[in-house]
């Protein structure tokens, strides 16, 4: 590792090795990766979901009103 390469490496071993980059606001990724998490997006948007949950009575705000004059 050195001003110029980034060096990364996991029990000894060199993993990723790229020239260093000292742009501001700027992201790498690995295209691989990026593909496999198209991938897992995809697949997780054709997970069934749950059905939506049974709809809440609505009442009308009179009925409210009417609890409210009861409680004075």
């Amino acid at each position: 590792m050195n001003l110029y390469r980034v060096v990364a490496r996991c029990d000894g071993q060199v993993v990723a090795e790229h020239e260093r980059s000292w742009a501001k606001h700027q992201t790498f990724t690995d295209p691989a990766h990026a593909d496999a998490a198209i991938k897992l997006r995809r697949a997780r948007r054709l997970v069934p979901r749950e059905p939506a949950a049974e709809q809440v009575q609505q009442r009308d705000l009179s009925v409210y009103d009417a609890i409210s004059e009861q409680a004075i």
